[in-house]
């Protein structure tokens, strides 16, 4: 799915992946220096996401996104098809839309049954309160081919909480225009308007624009794009035509690989990951890095106890689970959005609130991470603005916080845990079916 990460280069991970250099700040004019600091990913978060005719997904938002969320729900009640709306944003800027598209099955089998379309992904993000609010907006049909193209692309800046929001960027079937240069201080945006044609419709301009300094907005939001890491871990297995992220940090093979990369590079931070180990976990008190004569990478676990050390096969599969999550959140940049699903999956129970927890300091950190789970232990580390729960009506996919279910918001600060109310079926409420 991606290529090596380095500390040197961001990564692009939902799909495949590509590095992203980052900026030289110190050659960039102070104008756009706000911009291409957030085009590294330093702090954008996403705040809001619609996603219309894609899948089960007719037409479902997700507003005030925190830095850590959950969203819960019964098998097929849209978690998946919620992230692989994402997932498939991402594929659309990295890879081209028809070939998003085809990598689906082709735009006809992912149109929301019933719809002609078209699929609408709307994204709202931006760097901290102080900063405006941008919103991005892409409109996909096909054509009499079933070949996907953009219909339209727009990029929208709104500073207060009032008033018409200004429009940057403006792209219908690959012609329209956008504004160059705007401005840090936001008194008033720039005027000059730079009409664009590209050269098919089937690209996006954030793309080609977010590649040029002239355009601090387009690169902060590609940038926001590239950074984002879909993890399915119960995946481990991947096809060559498209190599999987899992295989780095959820395969023996690639997790010793990152492993000794990180110690090599970043060896306090190795140690960090081993004294976590050894705190939660009976039996291993060392991890060793053990390179190999044929280039391979071995992990030896040292148990103290028996005066002995076992190899990364000995292991057992939950121990390697939680260093594979440990390793990834030390790589992947601490401002990067991950999206995770079904994290308790191979991991013991007892081990699913130390997971919550390095989840929660990763966001703290500056990042921000989604979860999908059926597991009432992640519930219960957290809190109801934290939690969403999908559920199917009419065939289609409807999402309601938990924070509007006032029964449920009531019983939880009578000291009960969402895990226990999402077990009593009060997540959500009949009320909101």
């Amino acid at each position: 799915m991606y290529n090596t990460i380095s500390h040197c280069c961001a990564l692009a991970i939902f799909g495949h992946a590509k590095c992203i250099g980052l900026y030289n700040c110190d050659k960039v004019p102070s104008a756009l220096y706000v911009f291409l600091k957030l085009s590294t990913g330093e702090s954008m978060k996403l705040e809001a996401v619609k996603i219309e005719n894609y899948k089960a997904l007719r037409e479902v938002s997700v507003d005030d996104l925190t830095s850590l969320a959950a969203f819960v729900g019964a098998n097929g009640a849209g978690k998946s098809s919620l992230f692989d709306a994402l997932v498939f944003l991402h594929d659309c800027l990295s890879r081209g839309v028809a070939e998003a598209a085809s990598m689906r099955g082709g735009f006809r089998e992912i149109v929301s049954r019933g719809s002609c379309g078209p699929i609408a992904i709307t994204i709202k993000f931006r760097g901290s309160k102080k900063e405006p609010v941008l919103t991005y907006r892409v409109e996909l049909s096909c054509d009499d081919f079933g070949e996907a193209y953009v219909a339209l692309e727009q990029l929208r800046l709104r500073k207060g909480s009032s008033g018409s929001p200004w429009i940057v960027l403006d792209i219908r079937e690959g012609q329209g225009w956008a504004l160059r240069g705007v401005p840090e201080s936001y008194p008033s945006v720039s005027k000059e308007k730079e009409s664009i044609e590209l050269s098919s419709p089937r690209t996006l301009a954030v793309d080609s624009l977010g590649q040029l300094s002239d355009y601090p907005l387009e690169s902060s939001l590609r940038a926001l794009i590239n950074n984002w890491f879909v993890v399915a871990p119960t995946s481990i297995h991947h096809d060559a035509d498209r190599p999987s992220s899992t295989a780095q940090f959820f395969s023996t093979r690639g997790m010793a690989k990152v492993a000794r990369r990180l110690w090599a590079h970043n060896p306090k931070a190795f140690e960090n990951i081993v004294r976590s180990m050894s705190r939660r976990i009976n039996g291993v008190d060392n991890i060793a890095v053990q390179p190999l004569p044929n280039g391979e990478v071995h992990l030896l676990f040292g148990d103290r106890s028996l005066n002995a050390s076992f190899p990364q096969e000995s292991v057992s599969d939950g121990t390697l689970r939680l260093f594979s999550y440990l390793l990834l959140l030390a790589e992947v940049n601490p401002s990067s959005l991950l999206c995770i699903e079904e994290p308790e999956g191979l991991l013991h129970p007892d081990l699913l609130p130390v997971l919550m927890e390095e989840l929660q300091r990763y966001a703290d950190r500056g990042g921000q991470v989604l979860v999908s789970t059926h597991s009432p232990l992640v519930l219960d580390s957290l809190k109801p603005d934290q939690v969403y729960a999908l559920v199917k009506y009419g065939g289609f996919s409807q999402v309601k916080r938990v924070s509007q279910m006032p029964i449920t918001v009531s019983l939880y600060r009578e000291g009960n845990k969402l895990g226990s109310l999402w077990e009593m079926g009060l997540i959500p409420e009949a009320s909101c079916l």
